[in-house]
Formats: structure tokens, C-alpha cells, sequence
């Protein structure tokens, strides 16, 4: 994967709901920031986050911070794509330019979904597959306190199997374990940040 000299590396988490991506994310960004990089983490479904939160406040409710109403946001989800299907991914980029014009060093996107990675790929982001036992990733999910938990077999979830990813990192132990994953992959997206020569070799760390 060839990336632009000068402009920021991209990397995009997959995975079902609860293996674990938003986790990775919250570990791997000081481990980026401690080698000196600047990282903004950009939200692809941030427009779908905006309507929940007018939603809940046009009734008088509130979700608690990280809480999501996973109904809510399948069901948006898929009328967003039925009606404008490039808007999310469209939207997207414009913020990740807004990123590195304010001096991002590296963009992490933690809520990239199946149907949006061939986009993704296409505009330079690496590719982090996050998967986890399946028993373990439902009871992860189920402990996060959602007002809804969103379908594992909604269609924006299909199909992650069959992508290959630059990286993957199999979240079925501690979170010790999850993170000595996240140094080395840290210290993989460092090294081709500081060598540009190597953005353009692909492949998992």
C-alpha cells in the first residue's frame, strides 16, 4: 500500500462489536504519542453518533458517556446508506483532510465497518482486523452497558471475514496480552512513519 510522503498514516480497526477495537484504540494512540507522532482518532459513523445524540435529547434522555443505543444506530445506519450510500465514507474523508491539515501524524479510525474497507484501502488507510472468541466477544459486548445492543448479523457487520488485512490482532486473553499486540503493532506504524520508504511494502506486522 503506497501512502502519500508527508501526509498522515491511516489505519482503520475492524471487527464485530465487542472485539475489542475501541480498546485497541485507547492503547495504541499514547503508544503512538510517546514516539512523538500526533494522532487524531476520526469516527466513521460520527454522523450516526450526532443523530443518536439529537435523538435522545429531543426526548429528555441522555446516554451515558460511551453508552450507544445499538438499534438505533443499525437502524440509522442503513437508512444513511440507503439513501445517500457515499455520504458516511464521503464525510469521512473530509474530516480526515481537516485532520491533517491541523498537523495529524496519524489517523486511527476505530469503527470501520465491512462494507466501507474497500473505500478505506482505496484512499490509503491499513487495514487492523480486532477479532476475539466468539463467547468472549458477546460477553464483552453485553458487559458494556448499551442501551441496545446492535445485530452481529446487521449487514454493515457482514463480510469482514473474506478481507485480508494489513494487521490482525486476536483479542482472547488479558488486556496485558491485548497490549503487547498493540506495542509491536505501534512500533511497526513508528517505524513506517519515520522510514517512508517502507509505507509502500504492505503486509501484517
Amino acid at each position: 500500500m503506497t501512502l502519500i510522503e508527508g501526509a498522515p498514516s491511516r489505519v482503520a480497526l475492524f471487527g464485530l462489536p465487542g472485539a475489542g477495537k475501541s480498546t485497541t484504540v485507547s492503547l495504541l494512540t499514547p503508544e503512538l504519542e510517546a514516539a512523538g507522532l500526533r494522532v487524531s482518532v476520526v469516527k466513521l459513523a460520527q454522523p450516526l453518533y450526532d443523530v443518536q445524540h439529537a435523538f435522545y435529547e429531543r426526548l429528555g434522555e441522555s446516554l451515558t458517556l460511551g453508552q450507544q443505543d445499538g438499534a438505533l444506530l443499525n437502524f440509522l445506519g442503513s437508512h444513511f446508506r440507503r439513501i445517500s450510500p457515499d455520504f458516511l465514507v464521503a464525510d469521512f474523508a473530509r474530516r480526515c483532510e481537516s485532520a491533517a491539515r491541523s498537523g495529524a501524524d496519524v489517523l486511527l479510525c476505530d469503527d470501520a465497518r465491512p462494507v466501507d474497507l474497500g473505500p478505506l484501502a482505496a484512499s490509503g488507510f491499513r487495514l487492523v482486523k480486532v477479532s476475539a472468541p466468539d463467547a468472549l466477544r458477546r460477553s464483552r459486548k453485553a458487559q458494556r452497558g448499551d442501551q441496545s445492543a446492535g445485530r452481529d448479523d446487521h449487514p454493515t457487520e457482514l463480510g469482514g471475514e473474506s478481507v485480508v488485512p494489513d494487521f490482525e490482532l486476536v483479542n482472547e486473553g488479558s488486556l496485558a496480552e491485548l497490549s503487547r499486540q498493540v506495542v509491536a503493532l505501534g512500533e511497526v506504524l513508528t517505524v513506517r512513519w519515520r522510514h517512508p520508504e517502507a509505507r509502500s511494502s504492505g503486509g501484517a506486522a
